[in-house]
């Protein structure tokens, strides 16, 4: 389940998952802590579990996942706050579950993931173009790691299928990662907020 705060300070949605049942889940909900009220809102196009939401300006991208069927996805799904509707958008180049994503001037980065193995790849979607292109790949592979943008550089932190103590940063102005210091304490599928 992807929970995102975005839009405004008055409201979050959340984005598919999978329930108590291990269903996997295409429903959409916005909570309005002003009135502690939830609205469910236009469904995703199918269950997604495993996938990672971003906001940007006014608007949600759900990106992979798994839907329940041995299908490890490569596509995506724009939403409009405005519209409150869901259209496809361009996929992946690498299907891929339990990834990260953050978006970063202009852009939405997918980080890593799981598809038969721990992926290094790294995309960038470009929303004028409706397309995604590779940039620089991680030096470790990982899934279930948590990403976010401080200062315009992406970081890349925890996740399993090598060291999870690990954190790269990506800089998109000679598209290269580089090694942070290590986190204190291994960790995967964990949260990662800049503030």
């Amino acid at each position: 389940m992807s929970l995102v705060p975005i839009f405004s300070f008055f409201s979050f949605y959340i984005v598919g998952g999978q329930d108590s049942s291990d269903s996997y889940l295409s429903s959409v909900e916005c909570y309005d802590p002003p009135t502690n009220t939830w609205a469910p809102k236009a469904p995703l196009s199918g269950g997604r579990y495993g996938h990672a939401v971003v906001g940007m300006g006014e608007e949600l991208f759900a990106i992979g996942g798994w839907d329940g069927s041995n299908n490890r996805l490569k596509t995506c799904e724009r939403y409009s706050l405005q519209d409150n509707r869901w259209v496809g958008m361009g996929s992946l180049n690498v299907a891929r579950y339990d990834l990260a994503a953050a978006a970063m001037e202009g852009f939405i980065y997918a980080v890593g993931g799981y598809n038969g193995g721990s992926r290094k790849e790294v995309e960038r979607y470009t929303p004028s173009t409706d397309k995604w292109e590779r940039v620089a790949d991680l030096g470790t592979g990982r899934y279930g790691l948590g990403a976010a943008v401080v200062n315009n550089r992406l970081y890349a932190v925890g996740g399993y299928g090598g060291n999870n103590k690990v954190v790269e940063v990506f800089n998109p102005e000679t598209n290269t990662w580089a090694s942070e210091v290590e986190m204190s304490t291994a960790r995967g599928y964990l949260a990662v907020v800049a503030v």
